[in-house]
């Protein structure tokens, strides 16, 4: 069973792709659009061509359809038009040099259409290029009028195996969004907090990134004007090496609002050569950029403020470092698993506490018994 972040990099994966993302009521009210393209085989499990992926699954609101690939203009406008008619386009990336498609709000046609018991259905994917390539958002250029210099601390903690660099950026770095609206995945549309970082379309590091984006649906304008702690998390697993990114915002609104702070985060995994390249290309660079979103004006990702800081030298060779030996601990277990390392994070790191270390860790005084006192003379 395909998941929609597959569905999405299958998609990024074929040059100069479209995507498309459109909610409807329910599968079913899903399912019989998907079925009215004349490019889909009905007779054979709703076979599709080469290029073309499409999955539908179960929302908490009804139904999501993600389709895309290598479309040419006529089958981008026959997939416009019918979702448009049938369903809710939440969000299209199209090509560079493709003019916009303007999403028209209007309300779902399904007349005769019954709720279904389905939570996931994908279509039989076509075959991706061999090299899988990171999706490419089209971004703005800001300059910021004065450099600023981030705090930092580099801490560790032995019980959760982890190693953590700690960057803050503060309020007086805020600059204009990156996007309008950001394209990405479907956690990162459907989530009311999620983080990702990200490549955009350009040809110097100034332009494309990567750059890290937090959603923060609910909140995003409670965040303005408080210090913004992006964790850079270096963990030592059982089962392997995972790279986690925590963006965490204290502000006393969100507090009284929902009862904790603003905290989103996601992982990289070692073993997976775009994760490797995307984060060796957000710790090489000399200045860390975080962009909000929220659903706004320009999508379900409408870009709201950003901030941006100089990194000094010792904290990129510190992330460096930190990476390299990351890596060196995970090549040498042979029983690497993924999902059984994240079972391992969840466990040392409660859903009750953040986990984003302090600068200090206080370390619980333990009493040595009286043999252990004489071991150390």
């Amino acid at each position: 069973m395909n998941t929609p972040e597959e569905i999405m990099d299958r998609i990024a994966a074929w040059p100069n792709p479209t995507s498309f993302l459109v909610h409807f009521s329910s599968v079913p009210a899903a399912l019989e659009a998907v079925k009215k393209l004349s490019f889909v085989d009905s007779s054979r499990g709703l076979a599709l061509p080469e290029g073309i992926e499409c999955g539908v699954f179960k929302s908490t609101t009804g139904a999501i359809v993600i389709i895309g690939g290598k479309l040419s203009n006529q089958v981008r406008n026959e997939v416009f038009n019918l979702f448009q008619k049938y369903g809710e386009i939440k969000s299209i990336a199209l090509p560079p040099g493709v003019p916009p498609m303007q999403i028209q709000s209007q309300k779902v046609e399904s007349k005769g259409l019954e709720e279904g018991g389905i939570k996931s259905v994908t279509m039989p994917p076509s075959s991706p290029p061999a090299e899988l390539k990171p999706q490419v958002i089209e971004g703005k250029k800001e300059e910021q009028a004065q450099p600023i210099t981030p705090k930092w601390y580099l801490t560790q903690s032995d019980y959760r195996h982890v190693r953590q660099v700690v960057v803050t950026l503060p309020p007086e770095s805020k600059i204009p969004p990156r996007v309008d609206n950001l394209v990405s995945s479907f956690t990162m549309t459907e989530a009311k907090w999620a983080v990702e970082s990200l490549f955009l379309t350009g040809d110097t590091p100034e332009v494309r990134g990567p750059f890290v984006f937090a959603k923060a649906s609910g909140v995003v304008e409670m965040l303005i004007g408080y210090p913004v702690s992006v964790a850079f998390a270096f963990y030592r697993l059982n089962y392997g090496g995972i790279f986690q990114l925590f963006v965490q915002v204290d502000s006393p609104k969100v507090r009284a609002k929902v009862g904790y702070p603003y905290l989103a985060e996601h992982s990289r995994w070692p073993d997976e050569e775009n994760d490797c390249h995307l984060v060796e290309a957000l710790i090489g660079r000399d200045k860390l950029e975080v962009c909000f979103v929220s659903p706004g004006e320009n999508g379900p990702c409408t870009g709201f403020f950003g901030l941006r800081v100089d990194l000094p030298e010792v904290v990129t060779n510190t992330l460096k470092k930190e990476w390299a030996e990351l890596l060196t601990y995970h090549k040498n277990i042979s029983n690497r698993n993924y999902q059984e390392s994240l079972n391992q994070y969840n466990r040392e790191n409660p859903i009750s506490g953040t986990p984003v270390l302090p600068k200090e860790i206080i370390i619980p005084f333990k009493k040595k018994k009286w043999w252990e006192f004489w071991k150390t003379f």
